[in-house]
């Protein structure tokens, strides 16, 4: 782990955090570049480290939307695909009724070398699609799932 950091900058990091949780990412990253404006090297990289973390974070708060989220896109980077097929399992079974979690789970899974579970992924999503879906919003998002 990277050295400690003043407490100004320690502020401002408590800030960032803040900042995330209340969906402030403006805010959040302006501070954000403020502490690696004086402390490039801060930033640690050290991704197993952080899986670990949320990982533990899911042991307090296992339904976490936004933890699994972020942990999801962490292993898919670290190319922990077994975990990220997991993790996406997770968030499709939360949250069932987001377009969004099905395709995951089916890219999750072509990215784990497994096509034909994708390809079943996505056809049973289509199966729980009413008649008159996709509405006219969302219909070139359909297309493009459907091309895929």
């Amino acid at each position: 782990m990277g050295a400690s950091l003043p407490p100004k900058e320690a502020n401002l990091f408590k800030l960032i955090v803040k900042s995330y949780e209340t969906k402030q990412y403006k805010k959040g990253l302006k501070a954000a570049d403020a502490i690696l404006k004086k402390f490039p090297d801060h930033g640690d990289r050290e991704y197993r480290e952080a899986i670990k973390c949320y990982r533990n974070a899911l042991r307090i708060d296992p339904d976490n939307i936004e933890i699994l989220r972020d942990l999801s896109l962490l292993q898919a980077q670290m190319r922990d695909l077994t975990g990220f097929v997991d993790t996406r399992q997770q968030l499709l079974h939360l949250k069932p009724n987001h377009c969004m979690n099905w395709i995951g789970f089916a890219v999750a899974h072509h990215l784990n070398s497994n096509g034909a579970k994708a390809v079943e992924i996505l056809e049973a999503f289509e199966g729980t699609l009413e008649d008159d879906y996709p509405p006219d919003n969302e219909r070139c998002e359909h297309g493009e799932m459907l091309l895929y």
